[in-house]
């Protein structure tokens, strides 16, 4: 789903709207992504066994 909605938010309609700060907004979801990423990175440091018991 990913690809897909990258793809779909460069249309015209969504370029229309933000204007030339497309590439802005796919940065800031970029760092946004990349914190998620180092949350779940200092989560599993901490909690190092799988499964559910």
């Amino acid at each position: 789903m990913g690809p897909v909605m990258a793809m779909s938010l460069n249309g015209i309609g969504v370029a229309g709207l933000v204007g030339k700060a497309v590439p802005f907004t796919f940065t800031v979801s970029f760092v946004g992504t990349l914190l998620v990423a180092y949350g779940f990175v200092r989560l599993l440091r901490k909690i190092t066994h799988a499964g559910s018991v």
